[in-house]
């Protein structure tokens, strides 16, 4: 990975830092209503849930939209990298 691109990505996480907070807080305040429902021990019960916990934060910081655009932002890059 170029520096160019690795920069854009830690720029995008840096600027996305609030949002990504804000789903952690989402999903795991979630699961500790469902187990404290359920009277079991607050946390993901099982892999799956896991799993489902990670995912909903991913996509709260790379929405189907933004990946959709990633292929231009690297030719985009690509292309000034060979100026």
């Amino acid at each position: 990975m170029s520096p160019d691109l690795a920069g854009y990505m830690v720029a995008r996480m840096l600027g996305a830092a609030p949002v990504l907070a804000d789903a952690i807080v989402e999903q795991l305040c979630a699961a500790s209503d469902a187990a404290t429902q359920s009277h079991l021990p607050p946390g993901a019960a099982t892999e799956s849930d896991a799993d489902r916990l990670s995912a909903a934060v991913w996509h709260s910081i790379w929405p189907v939209e933004r990946c959709a655009a990633l292929p231009s932002i690297f030719s985009q890059y690509e292309a000034y990298l060979l100026l």
